[in-house]
């Protein structure tokens, strides 16, 4: 025990004299989750350059996280949704909103709770006030009749009250249901709040899994008190929300990619696949590039658009695919993904483009792309892969992963970009490897054992991710 406060004093000095000497201006950053191969465990951590520091263990929201960076005034700050779905009578989801220059993510600046909001797909922050939209309809909801068929999807406001607390209106007047089309079910999908308004998007599907038949999305425009003021039949079909990147802002205009109906694979891709351009004052829709056109000029194309990311005048576009057990809906691996890149103005030729990164995977975890910085992210099923801008032909990829070395600490979830002073880093960087230093010393040369499984598990394994994840 003497040894190791000796050991960890001048180390301890050091971590001090950098968190108050050292004032470097602020960098760009990656906040993320990961879980493991169950979607359990949990946990948060965050990318500065080539390293990566699980800050928060076992956080909970085993069945979903959304990352949100936003502004509190002149104030940075992050919220971070947790779906734990550990009660059929769960009231809502956590949301978690902490200080990104904090170096203490075990304890949240403030918790917000909405018993009207399950499984958060996305937050938007309007006139001081953070509004969510749930890809489910709560338990809650339906035992007091308010969803007597439980297929309305919900959007929802915190009133800020004062300082760092905020509360959900008891009355519910802050509140907006969705009513889906007769006989369907609707899902939350997305939020993009632009002048005075909010604008939710939403999926509807009918029939049971994996026969589900979809409409049209649907984009409805809410003012701040949650009364609709208009609201527009999309082109696309089946967004999913919970990829980063799905959808993607510029001012007034919405790129929307959707899959064109279920998670298909390489053998039953969907031609109506899509990427849309959306005037948000305007609330008029044109669609830019489907994947029947993709594959009229590249047969190859068995994809499906997953995501897209703008940097200056230059879309980034993601697209996906991969195979399937013979005979089953479930996924395996073998799947590949596509970097296309164009200016903003051309993304109607992308047919007319080759990919500037093609990338295997063999799990499926995750999809999805966010720029950052000078960097694009790219979820790559178990992996995020970083590539410096512009993304080129020669261009190498970081690779972020459990099995990389530079492990994440889990399989990727939610990731997003966040301002973070570097002198806050450099001290989280000296305490991970002061703790990184006791847990050596504490194992000693003590090793673990390794047990394999049996292939069927493999192969089930790789399967069940792709069930609990894409849920339609």
């Amino acid at each position: 025990m003497y040894r190791k406060a000796m050991k960890r004093w001048p180390s301890g000095m050091l971590l001090f004299a950098l968190a108050l000497v050292l004032g470097a201006p602020a960098s760009a950053n990656l906040l993320y989750t990961v879980h493991d191969n169950n979607y359990a465990s949990t946990s948060v951590g965050k990318i500065v350059g080539d390293t990566a520091i699980v800050l928060a263990t076992n956080v909970g929201g085993n069945w979903g996280q959304v990352i949100f960076p936003f502004k509190r005034g002149a104030a940075d700050r992050v919220a971070v949704t947790l779906y734990p779905n550990s009660n059929p009578y769960y009231p809502g989801d956590e949301v978690r909103i902490y200080d990104p220059a904090s170096l203490n993510w075990s304890s949240p600046e403030s918790t917000l709770t909405h018993v009207r909001l399950k499984n958060i797909r996305a937050l938007a922050f309007m006139g001081g006030h953070p509004y969510g939209i749930g890809y489910d309809c709560t338990p809650f909801a339906f035992a007091y009749s308010e969803d007597p068929v439980r297929r309305s999807a919900k959007v929802a406001r915190w009133n800020h009250m004062w300082g760092t607390t905020y509360w959900p209106d008891n009355l519910y007047t802050h509140l907006f249901q969705y009513e889906s089309p007769s006989g369907y079910t609707a899902n939350g999908e997305g939020l993009a709040a632009h002048g005075s308004f909010v604008y939710a998007l939403f999926k509807s599907y009918t029939g049971n899994y994996p026969n589900f038949v979809y409409s049209p999305n649907k984009l409805v425009k809410l003012n701040a008190e949650l009364g609709q003021v208009g609201a527009l039949d999309l082109h696309g079909k089946n967004t999913d929300g919970s990829i980063p990147g799905a959808y993607c802002q510029s001012g007034s205009t919405l790129y929307l990619t959707s899959w064109g109906g279920l998670h298909f694979f390489i053998s039953n891709w969907h031609p109506e696949s899509r990427i849309e351009k959306v005037n948000l004052n305007g609330m008029s829709t044109e669609t830019l590039v489907t994947g029947q056109q993709m594959h009229d000029n590249d047969p190859s194309w068995k994809h499906h658009f997953t995501a897209i990311a703008l940097h200056g005048n230059t879309a980034y576009v993601q697209a996906a695919t991969w195979k399937e057990f013979p005979g089953t809906p479930f996924a395996m691996p073998g799947g590949e993904v596509r970097i296309y890149k164009c200016s903003m103005s051309d993304i109607g030729t992308l047919p007319q483009t080759a990919p500037v990164q093609t990338i295997a995977t063999d799990a499926i975890w995750q999809l999805g792309m966010v720029q950052e910085g000078t960097y694009l992210w790219v979820a790559v099923g178990d992996r995020l892969h970083r590539y410096s801008l512009p993304v080129t032909a020669s261009s190498q990829a970081t690779v972020f992963s459990s099995g990389s070395a530079i492990p994440l600490g889990g399989n990727i979830s939610a990731f997003a970009p966040l301002p973070l002073p570097q002198e806050v880093f450099t001290a989280e960087s000296a305490l991970d490897t002061l703790k990184q230093a006791d847990i050596k010393e504490e194992k000693g040369n003590s090793r673990g054992c390794e047990a394999g499984l049996p292939w069927a598990g493999v192969l089930l394994a790789a399967a069940v991710p792709f069930v609990l994840r894409r849920r339609g």
